[in-house]
């Protein structure tokens, strides 16, 4: 892993990720705790005030030596997400699991995004965020509306590197593991 890893640092080129998701899910705050883990090496206080994203939002994100570019797409864009599947390299679907009636819109636009030709092959991250919420919804409801372990068999079948990562974008929980995913993938775009 490290010297295809060091292979993308050394060219300078970000690997490119696509971050997804309904209005709401959190992506603001899940990018903004990303960046202040990898810069500080640990979650810490964090402005947790956020608006809608209206558009599109870039953040850098250097972590382990891999240098990322998120491009964060507002949900109210749902309509021209597939513009920007073709230039990315890998994308996080992000899902609120706290709200159930959400789970259902949510499965929808990860199985839409999932086929899409421009996305066909590339890493896929789905992320459970709101796992801290007291109102959350049970894992297994959340595995079972989206039915998770059909997905991610069909997607491994079909040669796709996917995860499903359950975190906190508010208390950093499993941001972690969604970091080290990131980089492993850093790691394989770079060797091409």
């Amino acid at each position: 892993m490290g010297s295809s890893s060091s292979r993308a640092r050394r060219n300078g080129r970000p690997v490119k990720v696509l971050v997804i998701g309904s209005e709401g899910v959190g992506k603001t705050l899940l990018l903004r705790q990303l960046a202040n883990m990898a810069k500080r090496g640990k979650a810490a206080d964090i402005d947790t005030a956020t608006i809608p994203s209206i558009g599109t939002e870039l953040m850098q994100i250097l972590y382990a030596k891999a240098n990322f570019v998120c491009r964060e797409l507002g949900g109210s864009m749902i309509p021209v997400w597939p513009r920007y599947y073709e230039e990315s390299d890998l994308a996080l679907f992000i899902v609120d699991s706290s709200s159930e009636p959400k789970l259902a819109s949510a499965t929808i636009e990860l199985l839409t995004a999932l086929k899409a030709p421009g996305l066909a092959r590339k890493p896929f991250a789905i992320v459970l965020n709101k796992c801290d919420s007291p109102v959350r919804v049970p894992e297994a409801s959340v595995e079972g509306i989206m039915r998770m372990d059909d997905v991610i068999a069909f997607e491994e079948h079909a040669g796709r590197p996917i995860v499903c990562v359950r975190c906190s974008a508010l208390t950093a929980e499993g941001l972690t593991d969604l970091l080290d995913w990131l980089v492993s993938r850093a790691a394989d775009v770079a060797a091409g």
